[in-house]
């Protein structure tokens, strides 16, 4: 073979390999052809993880510490670009919350309303980058060393940014606490036999008119007196979870100076209710002047109110005088501040559960 053909043939064989040679590279940088099958030692399978990190690139789990298991610590997991450099993660970590306030944290949402939650067996909340399921009493060694706090464990699954469906969130979510219950020993059979079915909010998160005798849906929580500030405020729009779970949220955005509000959280859900030891109790009430904070359950309901600032200044201002009532550190409520916030809350409770401590004057 003349050596001018020769050196072509060599030529195009070695231009060959490294045309295969990038496109390997990039098969393997650019997809999951030949990845792993799951992350987080078996908590989410490939499928799982690659629904909440959408795009393309390579997933890739940050290796543990020696010696640890990922339920504690946090277990994050990445996708990466064809450079290597990570353009997307999600975290899952177990995490030990105080009962009587999980509701009014970040965990289950900072505007409940806008938050699915978990219908059937399963405690626990959703949206497009943050989901939480609950799980059995005694699953993380510093909830089950201490049995008399209430305290209530979970697992975390959180995206650093962007977000994924609801109902990808979900089921990564409660397959992630299956999997830390048996590891755990602590598994139960309504936690382990659930599907991911997720509720709300409804009417796909927008708002619509307050129906004022029937508010966020409840049949006969009505809106009057003392409630609407005398006037001062009116009727507008909710937006709320919707029926169809235990657990729901409620967002009313009145008519009036400022833009005033009033959120609610609600639940019924037996597990989330046995956390909070109401055994101790009949009732434990928590009021927090200056923060325009309410909360009271017992062992059939917990509810959580809370207002913004504009309704809280309305409901301190003397109408016929325009004065704002003196607010001294340490010092009791206004009474026109703590009606109102009576009014609410207790028309609240009666419709959803007349049963419940909760009702009539919480103040007792």
């Amino acid at each position: 073979m003349p050596r001018r053909r020769r050196f072509g043939v060599v030529s195009s064989t070695v231009g060959l390999a490294l045309v295969l040679g990038f496109g390997v590279h990039a098969l393997w940088r650019g997809t999951d052809v030949l990845g792993r099958e799951d992350f987080c030692q078996g908590a989410l399978t490939s499928a799982e993880a690659s629904a909440l990190l959408d795009g393309r690139g390579r997933l890739t789990e940050q290796e543990p510490r020696k010696g640890q298991v990922y339920y504690v610590f946090t277990c994050t997991v990445e996708r990466t670009s064809l450079s290597g450099a990570p353009s997307a993660s999600l975290s899952v970590r177990p995490d030990l919350n105080d009962a009587g306030t999980l509701l009014e944290s970040g965990v289950w949402g900072t505007t409940p309303s806008t938050y699915s939650y978990f219908t059937g067996d399963v405690t626990g909340s959703v949206s497009e980058n943050h989901a939480w399921v609950q799980l059995p009493r005694g699953c993380l060694a510093q909830e089950a060393a201490s049995p008399g706090s209430s305290t209530v464990s979970g697992v975390r699954v959180t995206l650093s940014e962007g977000s994924a469906p609801r109902p990808a969130m979900a089921q990564a979510a409660l397959r992630a606490a299956q999997h830390v219950a048996r590891r755990q020993g602590c598994a139960d059979r309504g936690l382990q036999q659930a599907e991911p079915r997720i509720q709300g909010p409804a009417g796909d998160g927008g708002t619509r008119p307050t129906d004022p005798g029937n508010a966020c849906g409840v049949k006969g929580f009505r809106l009057a007196g003392a409630a609407l500030l005398g006037g001062a405020v009116k009727p507008g729009t909710e937006r709320f979870t919707g029926r169809g779970t235990r657990t729901w949220g409620c967002d009313l955005f009145l008519e009036g100076p400022g833009s005033p509000q009033v959120t609610f959280a609600v639940s019924k859900d037996p597990r989330f209710l046995k956390s909070l030891r109401p055994d101790e109790a009949d009732r434990r009430l928590t009021h927090r002047p200056g923060l325009g904070s309410t909360t009271c359950y017992d062992q059939n309901l917990y509810v959580d109110m809370s207002y913004n600032d504009a309704y809280q200044d309305l409901a301190v201002t003397d109408r016929r005088s325009g004065r704002k009532a003196a607010r001294k550190r340490g010092a009791e409520e206004p009474a026109a501040e703590r009606l109102a916030r009576e009014s609410l809350f207790v028309a609240l409770v009666n419709a959803v559960d007349e049963r419940s401590a909760c009702g009539g004057d919480p103040r007792r």
